[in-house]
């Protein structure tokens, strides 16, 4: 494994930074309510014999010696453990001790003591439990697979204890800490807590009873068959038998700057895959020449070989389930609080081994990739795609703005040569960049083309994302532009929109009205 970077090794300590601060937060309850708990027959306690000490105080029969004497032997009376052991000659106060409710109150504190202890106690070893496994997952992706699965299940215990014992417990202690305090206890407090607990349980049992759809959303796209583009599916069959993995089960070709391969469902439409599928972008298959191309799809593919496919199919799905629980349950308000920063806490202690996987499988897969062709063609495919990217996310609403009927018909390299001269920060700052997945984050760009050995500079950069190219799109879509034509129809609709929203933003009072 590769030494980590100055940047991840920032971001490792972001991730714990947030565990830490998570952990603090959802042990907070079980720690305040022991210490409560704890605290409160002693407070109780007191509370008894300062005013035995004042009944006593008012007797006006008895001498001075006597009251003292008296008052000294309250004070070191436990009147908890009178409640339920008892000399003959202290009969009377141990009755008067019932009578008032006292030695139920001490019965009351004591199983509210039992039930924080339980509940502290199951959270300690639970924590111990879930951090032990992250120790395991860092072994290999299967172990990661096996242990975020468990380490899941706890969380979710724990989460489910902390709503049903927690929560109540705490209604509990709030209504005796205003007994204590004040001798009363307030109502409308109470009801807070218990509608607060309650919203936090039903929405916990609702969304884990309920499945979460593990599926991708591509609105913008369309499945491509064998009959729509032979010589892209001839091209893919032969980089994915060169490679000596499968080949996909569906081709998605959509709107998205991006590139990706899943074996989760991806919706388009009314329609829905499932499968492998490899997902093409239609603006960058216009921008980026087939070669480049092929090396992307090895890299894809590369994530279908080995233990990767363990994270395609078992572990990246319960990832976005857990991510999808965190966010649902985190509508319950302040009283989910608690629940909430216990799931982060899980969340993000695996996040960091998440990483080191997720930035060591993208380095295997660009070594994949760079079988197809040479690392050096890797390099430059990685190299133009992040041009061409970052040129899009600046010049394309500008360029829709201008009226093309297609704005990625416009060659990237000629927006480069007119916009973004060698010397710009556009050239210093593109290989800090990191392309975006729907899963995870690849690693910066200067990361990867050190993993494939390769340097390419500033300079070189510019003269590469300027070079005339026969674009991938022309090579697999040649006279089949048409099976485009719903999805650019959307794509000028969303444009429009978008401009005459932007219109509007920048519109001020000298702007002239529309008759």
């Amino acid at each position: 494994m590769s030494t980590p970077p100055d940047t991840t090794i920032a971001l490792k300590k972001q991730y714990r930074k947030e565990m830490l601060s998570s952990l603090a937060k959802s042990i907070a309850l079980p720690v305040v309510l022991l210490a409560f708990f704890l605290v409160a027959p002693w407070w109780l306690n007191t509370k008894v014999c300062d005013d035995i000490i004042r009944e006593v105080s008012a007797i006006p029969d008895i001498t001075l010696d006597d009251k003292t004497a008296r008052i000294e032997a309250v004070k070191e009376m436990n009147f908890q453990a009178l409640c339920h052991t008892y000399p003959p000659y202290l009969e009377l106060l141990h009755q008067g001790l019932v009578n008032s409710g006292i030695c139920a109150h001490f019965a009351r504190l004591q199983w509210g003591l039992l039930a924080a202890q339980v509940l502290a106690g199951t959270f300690c070893a639970g924590l111990a439990l879930l951090f032990s496994l992250t120790l395991f997952a860092r072994k290999s992706p299967q172990k990661l697979s096996i242990a975020y699965s468990w380490a899941w299940r706890i969380a979710m215990g724990l989460a489910l204890l902390n709503v049903f014992l927690g929560i109540p417990l705490l209604t509990f202690a709030v209504f005796e800490f205003t007994v204590l305090l004040a001798g009363l206890y307030l109502p409308k407090l109470l009801l807070v807590f218990l509608i607060g607990g309650g919203i936090a349980a039903w929405l916990s049992v609702k969304i884990l009873l309920s499945k979460v759809p593990l599926e991708f959303t591509e609105p913008m796209s369309r499945e491509i068959t064998t009959k729509d583009a032979p010589l892209l599916w001839q091209a893919v069959t032969e980089a994915a038998h060169q490679l000596h993995t499968s080949p996909p089960d569906h081709i998605l070709v959509g709107m998205q700057f991006n590139f990706y391969v899943t074996e989760l469902s991806v919706r388009h439409g009314r329609e829905k895959t499932s499968g492998k599928t490899l997902f093409l972008s239609y603006p960058l298959l216009k921008q980026l020449p087939e070669n480049e191309v092929l090396a992307i799809i090895g890299h894809e593919l590369g994530h279908f070989i080995g233990e990767d496919t363990v994270l395609t199919r078992r572990f990246f799905p319960l990832r976005q389930k857990a991510q999808g629980v965190v966010a649902a349950i985190a509508q319950s308000g302040v009283a989910g609080v608690p629940t909430i920063e216990l799931l982060k806490c899980f969340w993000w202690s695996f996040e960091e081994i998440a990483a080191d996987v997720s930035r060591e499988r993208e380095f295997l897969a660009d070594r994949i990739g760079a079988e197809l062709a040479t690392p050096r063609a890797q390099a430059s495919a990685l190299v133009r795609l992040h041009a061409v990217l970052e040129v899009f996310n600046r010049e394309l609403p500008k360029v829709a703005a201008s009226g093309e009927a297609n704005p990625f018909d416009v060659p990237s390299s000629h927006l480069i040569a007119e916009k973004f001269a060698v010397g710009d920060e556009f050239w210093r700052t593109l290989f800090q960049k990191s392309l975006s997945h729907p899963l995870d984050t690849h690693p910066p760009l200067r990361e990867r083309l050190a993993a494939l050995s390769e340097s390419i500079t500033p300079e070189e950069a510019h003269a590469l994302a300027q070079e005339p190219i026969a674009n991938a799109f022309t090579s697999w879509f040649e006279n089949r532009e048409f099976l485009f034509d719903k999805l650019l129809g959307e794509v000028k609709e969303a444009l429009a929109t978008f401009n005459e929203r932007l219109t509007l933003t920048e519109a001020d009072i000298s702007t002239p009205e529309k008759s």
